[in-house]
């Protein structure tokens, strides 16, 4: 057997995508035969630690595959290629297809193999070798950095340790999604509870699915907030992957409606005005999370706010994702921004405080702006959210105060224009209203 140290330095290599499924096996086969000839090793004063055997696991399927070096593979320094006269120079099929084989595997995202597609043509016309598995780790670490939050008060101390899927306890089931299930664990090392996303086998296999569960996890990690819920880590598992994230232990807005039909203001207000801090946060930071609503705004048993699942989110920037997805519809029909509905391509920020207002709304009213009696008939709820003006809240709660009667016209104007221009003008007209109770984050 390998010791808890070797096992968590190979997981660690496979989640960092350092190396392949193959190559973990070989070098956990050279480890367990390292283990057999320990104590004649230790004599002669010799020992094989994980990156060596991980280095000759790699160089041994190289030399049967013939596949370029990878990242942790010892060789010369890159040598010059012959000079390419093209603007835009293409990319040799074997390297295509190493990019894809990466894609395939789960170990990058569509946005780290475009970047790593540039750096390759790039290294071309300066007439410079460039090899596959080190393109794509330049633009992880690119992509990472333009992505990574800015430091500021909520950002953390240190990088959390690594968590071993081992260490892991299962408690119970806590959710499920199409493509997902989520547990409560407990982690054993650390005596804490987490919750713990696992993409589906079959999910795992879909190459869209796997890119955006890979999405979800990674950019949410980089979103440091107190009422954003934490993403610890992003890791395979067996032939699937798993986000380990913060467990919030009291309910969402959308269990509180079940049980309560609606809010009163005050608290409603509270609650908004949380979330719009958080989005605030996200929308500085370049990301949209294009899914607000009841069920992704949690609570914990202390009243705190925590904005979860960015399982839509992009960069506001990211112009190859806006184009890829124009004219699809993606954020969930009953809280829906007109502009998601027709899949507009310049979608930024202000869909979120739409989708707000609409929780916003279903939060003081009871229930969401526009409904249908056949729930089979949700294409109409989202024309609805095209065409139709948005009812008077006090026609369903006469209780709702006129200023925020005025706070949810504005956030679910139709056009983005007329909307409030940022989160940030959405907490100051509640503050306005008197209701608030001033910002609320612990």
């Amino acid at each position: 057997m390998l010791t808890p140290e070797e096992e968590q330095q190979l997981q660690q290599a496979v989640g960092k995508g350092l190396t392949t499924d193959e190559e973990l096996r070989k070098a956990h086969r050279l480890l367990q035969q390292a283990r057999r000839l320990l104590q004649q090793a230790r004599r002669a004063g010799r020992t094989l630690s994980v990156p060596d055997a991980l280095a000759r696991a790699a160089a041994a399927i190289r030399k049967t595959h013939g596949a370029a070096p990878g990242p942790h593979a010892a060789g010369p320094p890159a040598r010059r290629a012959p000079r390419n006269k093209g603007r835009s120079p293409m990319l040799t099929p074997e390297e295509e297809q190493q990019l894809q084989e990466s894609v395939d595997k789960g170990l990058t995202t569509d946005e780290e193999v475009r970047e790593a597609r540039r750096l390759l043509q790039q290294a071309r016309r300066v007439d410079w070798t460039l090899s596959v598995p080190d393109a794509l780790a330049r633009a992880a670490a690119a992509i990472g950095k333009t992505h990574g939050a800015a430091p500021g008060p909520h950002a953390a101390a240190a990088p959390a340790a690594e968590i071993n899927p081992a260490d892991l306890r299962l408690l119970e089931k806590i959710g499920r999604t199409a493509r997902a299930v989520v547990y409560k664990c407990r982690q054993v090392s650390q005596d804490r509870i987490l919750a713990v996303k696992i993409l589906s086998a079959r999910a795992a296999r879909d190459r869209e699915v796997r890119n955006s569960f890979l999405r979800e996890g990674r950019q949410a990690a980089r979103l440091v907030h107190p009422n954003i819920v934490r993403i610890y880590q992003v890791a395979p598992f067996k032939n699937t992957f798993f986000i380990a994230m913060e467990y919030v232990n009291g309910g969402s807005v959308a269990d509180l409606l079940a049980a309560r039909g609606r809010l009163e203001p005050a608290e409603a207000v509270r609650i908004v005005r949380a979330a719009a801090g958080a989005l605030a946060y996200a929308h500085k930071q370049g990301f949209i999370h294009r899914d607000i609503k009841p069920k992704n705004i949690l609570l914990t048993r202390d009243g705190v706010v925590k904005v979860a699942d960015l399982g839509l989110a992009r960069r506001g920037a990211d112009l190859d994702a806006a184009f890829a997805e124009a004219g699809k519809a993606y954020g969930t029909p009953y809280y829906i921004s007109p502009e998601q509905v027709r899949g507009d391509p310049d979608t930024d920020h202000r869909t979120d405080i739409y989708s707000l207002g609409a929780t916003f709304y279903e939060m003081l009213a009871g229930r969401p702006p526009f409904i249908t009696s056949d729930p089979q008939q949700v294409i109409q709820v989202i024309q609805m959210h095209l065409y139709k003006p948005v009812p008077d809240p006090r026609q369903f709660a006469p209780g709702v105060p006129e200023s925020l009667c005025r706070i949810l016209a504005k956030a679910l104007a139709k056009n983005p224009k007329e909307r409030f221009s940022g989160a940030a003008m959405f907490i100051r007209a509640l503050d306005r209203a008197g209701l608030s109770g001033g910002p609320q984050t612990t």
